[in-house]
């Protein structure tokens, strides 16, 4: 387990380190994004497609779940802690993977993408998801409305180690969805924090427990080994958790 957890993190010591005062501006304009990046944005299918979706008689599902091809859709940014400058890189590489139209609703994917700096690739999981469909009154008072549907990136590690948490990455996008579904006004502080958090939550989580427990570390390891419950007396709700 140790190696390919090393292997998620392999992109994380990949800084640059400051430059010589005479090196140029070029040179350091743009760092590598750190293993913490999210891009959020809010993703709009045309009507035409929608109707073509409509016409052939599938279920609800299918419909929303296959993302249309060609120029059928658009991408508009909702949040990010991406440099501005590198951002439009991303949402081009991901436009271009959506309108292969193999991305489902829900099901996350994870590629390599190349962010301004030749040389430097990152993984990037990426996935379409659906806010919480609105209440039978407001859809009969207004029959245009349709839900909101986002594509999140997280950009992390390398390809082949965000492979190995892809379920769990699936996972926490349900739970970005519960806490958009709560939110309708957008994006609040706990949403940010959420995104922001994703490399810690579900990567990290053994680098997590290192870290919190360290001396004590020994302790918790025999009690898992032996099967004895721990109980953990601790006002921080980080360790808590």
């Amino acid at each position: 387990m140790l190696p390919s957890l090393q292997e998620s993190l392999d992109g994380e010591e990949k800084e640059l380190e400051s430059s010589e005062e005479g090196g140029s501006a070029e040179e350091r304009r743009v760092e590598p994004p750190p293993s913490s990046h999210y891009c959020l944005y809010s993703y709009r299918g045309s009507r035409l497609a929608q109707q073509r979706g409509d016409s052939d008689g599938g279920s609800p599902r299918g419909t929303n779940a296959e993302t249309p091809s060609g120029d059928d859709f658009s991408l508009s940014l909702a949040d990010t802690n991406l440099p501005l400058e590198v951002e439009p890189e991303l949402r081009s590489f991901i436009a271009k993977r959506l309108s292969k139209g193999a991305v489902f609703e829900g099901l996350g994917n994870v590629a390599s993408v190349e962010l301004r700096i030749p040389g430097y690739r990152v993984g990037c999981y990426y996935c379409l998801f659906q806010q919480e469909k609105v209440l039978p009154e407001t859809a009969a008072v207004d029959s245009e409305h349709n839900p909101s549907e986002y594509v999140v990136c997280f950009l992390g590690g390398s390809e082949k180690g965000l492979e190995l948490f892809r379920l769990e990455l699936d996972k926490y996008i349900q739970g970005l969805k519960n806490n958009m579904s709560c939110e309708e006004r957008g994006l609040e502080n706990h949403i940010k924090s959420y995104l922001s958090n994703w490399f810690e939550d579900v990567v990290c989580p053994i680098q997590r427990v290192v870290l919190l427990f360290q001396e004590k570390l020994t302790f918790l390891l025999h009690a898992a080994l032996s099967y004895t419950p721990v109980e953990v007396r601790e006002t921080c709700t980080v360790l808590k958790s």
